[in-house]
């Protein structure tokens, strides 16, 4: 059976030194599932060339193989189906509190701009006022709009200073952007360029008068950004219970997974077996008290005995069909010729 190593967290590339490895049923009794450590892939009668270097379960017989090869894989399954729900979980878990840190932070960066942009205001409040003298005079004296944004063109060519804090207008919503020089966070020392910063200030306000609504929009947003952390923190809270209960859950099945055997035997596995090419079920005994024990508890109406005059030869048991009838009785179906041929060959 050829299999890869499953790496657990933290393995890094520990695992690889194993890889031409050959293993033995059952080799790890640490563990509560045969071969847990283990991802079964395949199985093969025969290692064969190319597969030679890859890790692999040799076992006595092909069908010991094939049995415990079908009867791990349903829950190795499971068991990867139970990693990757306590996955996600995580993942679910992460990605909230991501969100909520980065809704916080957001509120921050914003409650901060609008703070440090009506100190802006206050610090060039002279320019500030300026210019809205100059827009407000100009729409009361009737100038429309396209004639104001040319005059306001041709002032900013000309090099006029409170021209040039003007960088957009916006006279529909009755305000304008004015780019204002940072002074409060740059002094221009060493000969370097004080930066801008773009505020957009109402028209119907002077400057102290928009600097006070900034100042109360910046308490409004503070007020707002603690009950939004309270409220953030309860949800956090609710989420990573929610997302505990789910991981438990996952590692319970998990661990159900692995102790509860993922497949029941049944009756016929502890004697020898087969079936037939066209279904039917080959019984054999192992030795004279087997041989025994099959004709007195297994042995049906219409089932076959069969045995070999060879020396070590098996009592075998071809077991008939059978289908329930309208009438509600139970009807044997005759016995093949293909499967008495078959299971005659059997018993030697």
């Amino acid at each position: 059976v050829l299999y890869r190593p499953k790496k657990e967290e933290g393995d890094g590339e520990k695992g690889d030194e194993d890889e031409n490895k050959e293993d033995t049923p059952g080799a790890n009794p640490a563990m509560t599932m045969p071969h847990s450590d283990k991802i079964l892939e395949e199985f093969q009668p025969h290692l064969l060339r190319q597969h030679a270097g890859r890790p692999h379960i040799r076992y006595p017989t092909f069908p010991a193989a094939v049995d415990e090869f079908f009867s791990l894989l349903e829950g190795q399954r499971r068991v990867l189906r139970c990693e990757s729900a306590e996955s996600a979980a995580r993942q679910r878990l992460e990605k909230i509190r991501r969100d909520q840190q980065g809704r916080l932070e957001g509120l921050e960066r914003d409650m901060e701009r609008t703070k440090d942009n009506a100190q802006l205001v206050e610090a060039n409040a002279e320019d500030v006022d300026k210019a809205l003298l100059v827009l407000n005079s100009a729409m009361s004296s009737g100038m429309d709009w396209e004639a104001l944004q040319s005059l306001v063109d041709v002032e900013q060519r000309n090099g006029n200073p409170i021209a040039l804090l003007v960088k957009a207008l916006d006279l529909g919503n009755d305000s304008v952007v004015l780019a204002l020089p940072d002074i409060v966070n740059h002094d221009g020392g060493d000969g370097e360029p004080i930066p801008t910063v773009d505020i957009t200030i109402s028209l119907k306000e002077t400057s102290y008068g928009n600097a006070r609504n900034m100042f109360e929009k910046y308490r409004s947003a503070k007020e707002k950004s603690q009950k939004t952390v309270e409220a953030s923190t309860k949800a956090l809270k609710a989420a990573e219970a929610t997302a505990q209960k789910q991981l438990e859950e996952a590692q319970k099945r998990k661990v159900m997974t692995t102790l509860t055997p993922q497949r029941k035997q049944h009756w016929f596995e502890k004697f020898t077996y087969c079936i037939t090419s066209d279904n039917y079920l080959v019984v054999g005994g192992r030795d004279a008290q087997q041989n025994e024990q099959l004709v007195k508890r297994y042995l049906r109406p219409g089932d076959a005995y069969l045995h070999a005059d060879v020396h070590g030869a098996a009592s075998v048991i071809l077991r008939a069909k059978r289908r329930r009838t309208s009438s509600g009785k139970t009807e044997v179906l005759p016995l093949s010729d293909q499967a008495l041929r078959e299971a005659g060959s059997f018993t030697i």
